[in-house]
């Protein structure tokens, strides 16, 4: 069972995501709130996990 600590990790893994992807794609629009950062990061860690794929392009 996951406790808090692991949902931490994961917000901050998501976060790392999302800055890596930030530097490959530009936004139409500016993301500041970091859970926005959070939860783009979260589904791009969960599409190269599932797909196995390393490019964000």
């Amino acid at each position: 069972m996951a406790n808090r600590n692991d949902f931490i990790v994961l917000r901050k893994k998501s976060i790392q995501y999302f800055n890596l992807l930030e530097k490959e794609v530009s936004f139409s629009r500016k993301v500041v709130d970091e859970e926005q950062k959070a939860r783009i990061g979260f589904y791009f860690l969960i599409l190269e996990s599932l797909s196995g794929n390393h490019n964000f392009r």
